[in-house]
């Protein structure tokens, strides 16, 4: 189920560059990824916070 789970979070990204590209606004990476940078760190920070309870 993990892999199913990555191949369609990768997807997802592959998608949404694809998207951006397609309306021209690939300036809007530089928002973006910071933006789930921080979000993907936040879960995982949450995620081993409840793992260790």
């Amino acid at each position: 189920m993990q892999n199913k789970n990555k191949l369609l979070g990768w997807t997802l990204c592959v998608a949404s560059l694809v998207l951006l590209a397609s309306l021209g606004r690939l300036d809007l990476l530089i928002v973006l990824l910071p933006l789930s940078a921080l979000l993907t760190l936040f879960i995982a920070f949450l995620n081993s916070r409840r793992a260790t309870n």
